[in-house]
């Protein structure tokens, strides 16, 4: 066990993280850059919220091609600066479950808190983390970290900046308290005692520990209550097709309008993911559920959700191109922070293009009888279902098309490691439909088959990470086409070839994420869904 004792904070917006980073020397101490880095977090915890409710954090984190599961307590907080008790161990593939952990104290106290039940993912935080080392004549006395944090989970997304500075073995509590003092004078910062797991949780408008009744492992919480009414679809074992396909329908339609407003308004990227994300949905189940329904409405509903999709995607792709672009630009000293201007405003002006013709289409007359077939179709179904009669249970046609959609994926093991790019692009597209399909049935599969979701959804990841990169060079070379004079694009060929450097190790780094969604263990898992009456 350790005890991390750190100052955290929040910070305005991002141009205060880059001025902070630009700095190279703080409160007397010298600042040693570290570099950047990408960190993934999921927060675990039982379905009844076991852990929350005793004042625990399970947090299973990747960092590159290593995973670290963490048991934390809850934090002692003076001011800004805080300090609990951790405890942590590094885990051969990523790994819920606790009982295949190695052993460790990490491992023994998860069981002991939650009496071997299962984990589930609360939450997931994506990070894009850039590090410094504080220096007091040459001897490391602090960490600095400037963190750029997306909260995932629910449908939805938030983004927020926070600084923390950690004690080294080198510092000690008054080295904090002079950062601490300095910070506080020098920039617009908020402290900020909580976990990043309690703000995600307040975020999301998730119960946190102090608002759950304590009943032990296995009552039904406030926590869990509100789970099922959010992330849950309701979806039955003995609903019939058309009853399935009207709740999911129904539910990804609503979300779909939730974020119409914001997508327009066009000040929150995220919101236009989140919407695009729903549309997808849809598409999704009308691909796997329309075969069995009567719908006169489905093949004209499928063709315009297509072009909605693809108006939107193209937004996304220029929301995505310009925040790789800053991501990079923010790991470069502040005399470089400029050297992207002519392509960001390329792809800016390219940016406002699409995103005018996205708002003409949402106000055209095409989108509204989009929005009113669907309306049209989810009272239909939802008023046949219970006539369906003679209609297949939802229990009898999941299973065996999600085991079909997962070996579909499964076969690409012949091509895969010596295929062309757009082939791991089609792999991250069936990839995401599998996904799609086991979580909006997730309800009605065995416990067992469920624990394959994040493994499909880390290859999903890392493929569509691998796709961006490689559409930042697509894009960059646009821009260097018929350009002769390369003397003096120097610096966007360097970020060109940054990019490139990072598609080629998540090229090499596919074979271990292929390897642990190819586990026998998930075979054996996958084939036994189907032997379940």
């Amino acid at each position: 066990m350790s005890t991390e004792v750190e100052s955290k904070y929040l910070l305005p917006d991002a141009a205060t993280m880059r001025d902070i980073l630009a700095v190279r020397e703080l409160a007397g101490y010298d600042v040693r850059p570290l570099g950047k880095i990408k960190v993934v977090d999921r927060y675990l915890d039982t379905p009844d919220r076991t852990l929350l409710r005793q004042g625990w954090a399970c947090r299973l984190r990747r960092q590159g091609d290593t995973w670290v599961a963490g048991l934390k307590t809850n934090q002692q907080t003076q001011g800004a600066i805080v300090s609990r008790a951790e405890f942590e161990v590094t885990l051969p593939t990523r790994e819920m479950a606790t009982y295949y952990w190695p052993e460790s104290e990490a491992r023994t106290r998860l069981l002991q808190l939650t009496n071997g039940q299962e984990l589930e993912r609360l939450v997931k935080l994506r990070q894009v983390r850039h590090r410094a080392m504080l220096l007091r004549e040459g001897c490391p006395v602090a960490q600095l970290s400037l963190d750029r944090v997306d909260v995932v989970g629910l449908g939805k997304r938030y983004r927020r900046y926070m600084l923390e500075c950690e004690l080294e073995e080198g510092g000690d509590p008054a080295d904090l308290e002079r950062v601490d003092a300095y910070l506080s004078q020098h920039y617009p910062l908020t402290p900020e005692p909580r976990a990043k797991l309690q703000l995600a949780l307040e975020l999301l408008g998730l119960p946190l520990a102090s608002q759950m009744t304590d009943g032990g492992p296995g009552t039904q919480t406030q926590a869990a209550l509100v789970s099922d009414k959010t992330e849950t679809l309701g979806i039955r074992a003995s609903d019939t097709v058309a009853v399935a396909a009207h709740k999911i329908l129904h539910f990804y339609l609503e979300r779909m309008l939730a974020h119409e407003e914001g997508t327009r308004l066009g000040q929150d990227p995220e919101e236009l993911h989140d919407m695009r994300v729903a549309i997808r949905r849809i598409r999704s189940a009308l691909r796997l559920l329309g075969p069995y329904l009567d719908m006169p409405l489905l093949g004209e509903c499928q063709e315009q959700l297509r072009e909605a999709a693809r108006i939107l995607g193209e937004v996304r792709d220029m929301d995505v191109a310009l925040a790789r672009a800053r991501d990079y630009l923010a790991g470069l000293p502040a005399e470089e922070q400029h050297d992207l201007d002519p392509l960001l405003e390329m792809w800016q002006t390219r940016r406002r293009e699409r995103f005018q013709y996205m708002n003409d289409y949402l106000r055209s007359i095409a989108y509204v009888g989009l929005v009113q077939a669907l309306r049209s179709m989810v009272t239909t179904l939802g008023t046949a279902g219970d006539q369906a009669g003679e209609a297949p249970a939802i229990s009898q046609v999941a299973p065996q098309h999600i085991y079909l959609g997962w070996q579909f994926v499964r076969a690409y093991n012949r091509v895969v490691s010596q295929a062309p790019l757009e082939i791991w692009h089609a792999l991250r597209i069936d990839c995401k439909r599998l996904r799609y399909a086991m979580e909006d049935f997730k309800e009605i599969l065995p416990a067992r088959v469920k624990t394959v979701i994040p493994q499909i959804t880390a290859m999903q990841d890392h493929l569509g990470e691998l796709r961006d990169a490689q559409l930042a060079i697509v894009r960059v070379d646009e821009y260097l086409l018929g350009r002769p004079d390369k003397n003096k694009l120097q610096q966007i060929i360097a970020y060109r070839e940054s990019e490139r450097a990072r598609l080629c190790e998540l090229q090499e780094g596919f074979p271990k994420v292929w390897e642990r969604f190819s586990r026998s263990r998930l075979k054996r898992r996958m084939s036994a869904m189907l032997a379940r009456p």
